[in-house]
């Protein structure tokens, strides 16, 4: 019987693995410049074979009965959400997060980094010998961003920074002088290539946060205890300023925090004005604020959510978002906390972040709910 279960858990995790595989590949080509028709393609076949495989998983697995209904609800409402906005990202998203459970996470973190290392390696060789654009875009009035291979010059930063993110996740525990050495190289190197200076900012920023954390008790401590504010901090800020912008109040104090933000603000006023707040969210159609505007990108995560995936969606994340930091917390995983705050802030400038396959904090919340669920009953059931 224990030798039957340990093999059914054995199972469960390697078609996760397979899964979280398939995912992280279709999401790292998605963004490069490779032919459209490849990558739709490409992105049908991985979700066909996730499904597939995620079957699979959740018939391997044991479940307690509140934790198999909590995974039916949250999927059910990701399918829905799916089949509303035409886009899989919180569907997989939130696949990926309840299927992760009782998984372990340095696992999944290796897992991550590897096939985003071998993605980024490939896509950039490929711009270097002319198979994929090289390109460049204006990050400014002075500066040109290198795209080398990616869909835009922010896009190649966020997958090379998502690498450096990564690498103090998984050596969390055994942090030397190499690793940063190495996150210093390559902040000023993703810098000089791509002119990004919100990569530059928050990689700069880690590697001093970590730095100090490693070395004192007190900031330590303090991390710990502040940490579970920056999410609502953060909420509140964003819709705080979306709100004073749209009722013209303070509007030179706002001219100030926009400037700072890149025009972030302006351009979330803007989307929202074109696609209203909805409770499940709605497919977008490009072509109507496109007819009017010459740039209307939507680079804040918070408000892409909203606005593909409605008040709930939102909810749901942020309450994922959450749950992962107070994890973190309880069980003094301080670097894991610096590394989801700065995710956190990182959100309100790409809307890259907001997919579990490039913010892989999401992930850090399968712990506690497993937690919250075991606490109540230890009775499983089989599928």
């Amino acid at each position: 019987m224990k030798a039957r279960i340990i093999m059914k858990v054995k199972i469960s995790e390697l078609l996760y693995k397979i899964i979280l595989s398939l995912l992280m590949f279709d999401a790292a080509f998605y963004n490069t410049t490779l032919p459209i028709v490849f990558k739709d393609k490409f992105h049908m076949i991985c979700l066909i074979l996730m499904l597939i495989f995620s079957i699979f998983c959740i018939l391997s697995k044991k479940y307690t009965i509140k934790y198999l209904l909590l995974n039916i609800l949250i999927l059910m409402f990701g399918l829905i959400s799916y089949l509303i906005s035409g886009n899989s990202d919180i569907f997989t998203s939130l696949l990926l997060v309840m299927l992760a459970w009782n998984i372990n996470l340095d696992e999944i973190l290796k897992i991550i980094f590897n096939v985003r290392f071998i993605v980024f390696i490939l896509v950039v060789s490929l711009s270097l010998i002319g198979i994929l654009d090289v390109g460049t875009i204006a990050t400014t009035s002075a500066d040109k961003g290198v795209l080398l291979g990616y869909g835009h010059a922010n896009t190649f930063a966020g997958s090379a920074g998502i690498l450096v993110f990564l690498m103090f996740a998984i050596k969390r525990n055994n942090i030397k002088h190499i690793h940063y050495y190495i996150a210093l190289i390559a902040d000023i190197l993703i810098f000089y290539f791509s002119r990004s200076r919100t990569s530059l900012m928050l990689i700069s920023l880690l590697i001093v946060i970590v730095y100090t954390v490693k070395n004192s008790t007190l900031i330590n401590n303090w991390v710990l205890k502040i940490s579970k504010y920056i999410l609502p901090l953060i909420l509140i800020s964003i819709f705080t300023f979306i709100f004073m912008r749209t009722k013209g109040i303070a509007p030179h104090f706002i001219d100030i925090i926009d400037k700072i933000m890149n025009g972030r603000i302006l351009l979330a006023c803007m989307n929202l004005m074109y696609y209203p707040i909805t409770l499940l969210g709605q497919r977008i159609d490009i072509s109507l604020i496109a007819s009017s505007n010459t740039y209307f990108a939507l680079d804040n995560g918070y408000i892409y959510i909203l606005i593909h995936y409605g008040v709930i969606g939102l909810l749901v994340i942020c309450i994922l978002q959450q749950y992962a930091i107070t994890r973190c917390i309880n069980e003094s995983e301080t670097i894991l906390c610096v590394l989801s705050t700065l995710i956190l802030c990182w959100m309100m400038y790409e809307g890259m972040m907001v997919s579990a396959t490039a913010n892989f904090t999401l992930l850090f919340s399968v712990v506690t709910i497993k937690k919250y669920i075991n606490i109540k009953t230890q009775k499983g059931i089989n599928l």
